[in-house]
């Protein structure tokens, strides 16, 4: 399980920026994960 540490604090905030910013950070820590996955698959 992950959670962004920010999202809450910025929507609690009406902090859009924030908020699209921890996703986007959501986003690539995702990418990450199945990249390692995809390439564990392969060995």
């Amino acid at each position: 399980m992950v959670e962004g540490s920010k999202i809450d604090w910025a929507a609690h905030a009406n902090d859009p920026a924030g908020i699209v910013s921890d996703i986007m950070a959501f986003d690539r820590a995702v990418k990450v994960a199945l990249d390692f996955a995809k390439k564990m698959e392969i060995q």
